[in-house]
C-alpha cells in the first residue's frame, strides 16, 4: 500500500511543471498583445464618403429600433404579469442595453472617423474607456445621429 502511495506520489511529480519557466508565457503574452493591435484599418481607403453615409444611416436605424425595444420591454418589466414574464423582460431589456451602448460606441467610432476622414488608413480604434468619458462629460453623444 505504501508503495502504491509513493508510486502515485512520482506520477504526480512528474506532471508539475517548475514555476521559474517563463519562456512560453512570455511567448503567449506577446501574442496576446499582437492580437490587440490590429493591422487592417478601421475604413478601407478606397470607401467613399457616400458609402460611409450611408453605412452610418443603416447603424443609425439599427441603433434606434434596438432603442425602441430596450424601451418597450422595459415599460414591460413593472406590467401586471408573473414572475417569469417579468424575469424574461428583464433580461431582454438587458440585452437590448447593451446592444444599444455597442452600437452608440460604433456610432461614435463613426464619428472620430468622420472628422478625421483624410487619415481613415491610419486610424486606430479609440477605447471603450475614452468612450465613456466623453458621454459622462456630453450625454447627447450618447443619443447623437448625424456625423458632424
Amino acid at each position: 500500500m505504501i508503495k502504491g502511495l509513493y508510486n502515485t506520489f512520482l506520477i504526480g511529480k512528474k506532471n508539475i511543471r517548475s514555476s521559474y519557466d517563463w519562456g512560453q508565457e512570455i511567448k503567449t503574452l506577446g501574442d496576446l498583445k499582437s492580437l490587440t493591435e490590429s493591422a487592417s484599418p478601421l475604413v478601407s481607403p478606397d470607401t467613399s464618403k457616400s458609402d460611409f453615409l450611408v453605412r452610418h444611416k443603416h447603424l443609425t436605424w439599427a441603433k434606434y429600433a434596438c432603442l425602441m425595444a430596450l424601451i418597450f420591454s422595459a415599460t414591460k418589466i413593472f406590467g401586471v404579469q408573473p414572475v417569469y414574464g417579468t424575469i424574461s423582460a428583464s433580461l431582454a431589456a438587458f440585452i437590448f442595453t447593451v446592444t444599444y451602448v455597442q452600437m452608440a460606441y460604433k456610432s461614435w467610432v463613426c464619428q472620430y472617423i468622420w472628422a478625421n476622414w483624410d487619415k481613415r488608413a491610419k486610424l486606430r480604434k479609440p477605447r471603450f474607456g475614452k468612450f465613456v468619458s466623453n458621454i459622462l462629460r456630453n450625454p447627447i453623444l450618447f443619443f447623437a445621429y448625424k456625423l458632424d
